[in-house]
């Protein structure tokens, strides 16, 4: 809008308006290409419900764990009632979530998840794991870690 252009020929304030103009059209592209995503989420699903899609955790919190899907950058939350197991909560360092019988599921692990629900008036993705092999055991993720420090 030319009213919001600055007058004078100021170079600080063109390059200041300018750089909130990229800012405004970078959001609104985000905010669209989720949109697009969710909208062909939610089209896929419809046609067949038991689809499931890869992605990676991303984001941990008491309520579960955020999983962005494989070449979308469209995050979801695969809540901790949808976990199998008891007793899910966030690790100490806040880095996983783990359960009672000692499953863990933790920032950059690989997962495969159904699509529960996708609002496209929301922007909301919730996701549930499709195979619990998303998770893990304490004891095989520490057995890795030592054989990644001994080499």
């Amino acid at each position: 809008d030319l009213a919001d252009y600055p007058e004078g020929g100021d170079p600080t304030a063109l390059c200041a308006h300018l750089d909130a103009a990229a800012r405004t059209a970078a959001v609104a592209e985000r905010q669209m290409r989720k949109t697009l995503w969710l909208l062909t989420l939610s089209r896929q699903v419809a046609a067949d419900p038991s689809s499931t899609f890869t992605g990676r955790v991303t984001g941990i919190g008491a309520k579960g764990a955020f999983v962005t899907l494989d070449g979308s950058r469209v995050s979801g939350m695969v809540g901790v009632r949808t976990l199998s197991g008891k007793g899910w909560k966030e690790s100490p360092d806040g880095l996983a979530l783990t359960d009672e019988a000692g499953q863990r599921i933790g920032y950059g692990d690989a997962v495969v998840v159904e699509v529960l629900s996708a609002d496209v008036e929301t922007a909301e993705l919730e996701l549930r794991l499709a195979r619990p092999e998303g998770t893990r055991s304490r004891s095989s993720s520490g057995t890795s870690a030592r054989r990644r420090g001994s080499r």
